[in-house]
């Protein structure tokens, strides 16, 4: 259909308008990039390095310590809290007067090397007993010279058996696992911890590295090969289990201290902040007296 001439000159006016109107808008969106580009050179060039002075915290005592209810294995390791931002180990604590109390007995530990003492005679723990921890400082830190702190030894888990047996197909670079066997107490509220050796070689230094459970699913019954770790094995290796009776207090600490080391940050994650422990006053770490038992197994393919 063909309109009016009227029509026709209004169907151009719009046209024009229009396109007037485009160009407009294209100009302002060229200034508006142009501005950001020349905002952009702008902040580059001016960039210059700035070092900030941050304070890294009052300095703190870190304690490591065990007890067993066999004559070996007792350790306590003492240390300071370092810098957020130093790579280097911790500071070592080398002249401290530690001890051990309970059951009417005090056995004293020695420095022996980097922060590490071993007490100066052997003894056992003995289960159902409360074991007290007192470290004596030369110089105070933390705004104290003396700590103690207090746990006490459960009852043991005697496993009955381990197997070292192949997995099948392998788990990523592990091709073995290790099972254990046993009779779980009918009395409930029990953790355990274990840690495992090879060749006589801990493969389970670290916290981050051992197993842990209570015995919520298993109270009183049988443990009918419970998987503990997975691993990559020769044949002919000799596999020891360590079966740790542990307190309530530090299982909840290997549970806090494994969320923290290994929470993965985000928007929605809090700082890194330390795990308390059982040490008086502002120290780090734990005191834990263990009930333990070893099983061996060799590992036949």
């Amino acid at each position: 259909m063909k309109g009016t001439k009227e029509e026709m000159i209004i169907i151009k006016i719009s046209a024009l308008h229009m396109f007037t109107l485009i160009n407009k808008i294209m100009l302002r969106k060229r200034v508006y990039i142009s501005g950001i580009l020349g905002l952009a050179i702008f902040i580059s060039a001016c960039q210059e390095k700035i070092d900030l002075d941050l304070d890294d915290g009052t300095e703190r005592l870190v304690v490591e310590a065990y007890i067993y209810d066999r004559d070996t294995g007792h350790t306590v390791v003492l240390s300071r809290t370092g810098s957020y931002y130093s790579s280097d180990q911790t500071p070592r604590i080398t002249d401290a007067v530690v001890s051990v109390s309970g059951d009417g007995d005090t056995w004293f530990f020695t420095h022996v090397s980097d922060g590490v003492y071993k007490p100066e005679l052997a003894f056992s723990g003995k289960h159902n007993v409360v074991y007290t921890l007192t470290v004596e400082l030369d110089e105070p830190v933390g705004g104290a010279s003396v700590y103690h702190a207090q746990d006490s030894m459960p009852a043991r888990l005697d496993m009955d058996s381990i197997t070292v047996e192949p997995l099948a197909p392998p788990f990523g670079p592990f091709d073995a696992q290790v099972k254990a066997w046993g009779q779980e107490p009918a009395t409930p509220g029990n953790f355990y911890l274990w840690d495992m050796s090879v060749n006589g070689q801990m493969k389970t230094d670290t916290l981050a590295q051992k197993a842990f459970s209570d015995d919520e699913m298993i109270n009183g019954s049988y443990i009918p090969g419970l998987p503990i770790f997975f691993f990559s094995a020769t044949p002919g290796d000799t596999v020891d289990l360590y079966t740790h009776s542990i307190t309530r207090e530090y299982y909840k600490f290997i549970i806090a201290f494994r969320q923290e080391a290994t929470s993965g940050g985000g928007n929605f994650v809090g700082p890194p902040a330390n795990v308390g422990g059982n040490i008086s006053g502002t120290a780090l770490g734990f005191f834990s007296a263990k009930a333990t038992s070893v099983s061996r197994s060799v590992y036949r393919k």
